[in-house]
């Protein structure tokens, strides 16, 4: 009996630390695939007027999801991802120095820094990390 629950015990261990980097990524990929920055007349940094931290529908660009944390962590639509009741998923979006990413910087220097960070019952399981630049302007 105690080999079985050794065994059960290791498995759920290796379920855990699959689970956090693919709630991990799937977030981050989510975040990658909006905007630089807002494209409204007067782009703020986190929400705009009009977008909501009930659903992420709106969020629109990057730094939309700065501060953004859920827990259970639900998908886009705000319907909660399956089987993640413990789970939780926090971003933080910074500015950076594009010489050195990993200085926060005060201004826009056309460079964000994205952290998304998973939780299982209050323990980070995964962070990941990834560089966000703006455009050029045509």
């Amino acid at each position: 009996m105690r080999c079985l629950a050794a065994v059960i015990r290791g498995r759920t261990g290796i379920s855990y630390q699959a689970r956090g980097p693919q709630l991990a990524q799937q977030l981050m990929t989510e975040i990658l695939n909006t905007d630089y920055k807002d494209q409204g007349p007067s782009p703020v940094f986190g929400l705009e007027s009009g977008e909501s931290e009930v659903n992420r529908l709106d969020f629109d660009d990057v730094d939309d999801f700065n501060g953004w944390t859920k827990s259970p962590p639900q998908h886009r639509n705000g319907n909660p991802v399956a089987n993640s009741t413990d789970w939780q998923r926090d971003v933080t979006v910074q500015w950076v120095d594009p010489s050195d990413p990993s200085t926060p910087s005060g201004s826009d220097q056309d460079l964000k820094r994205i952290t998304v960070t998973v939780r299982y019952n209050g323990s980070v399981v995964m962070q990941l990390f990834a560089l966000c630049g703006s455009k050029p302007s045509p």
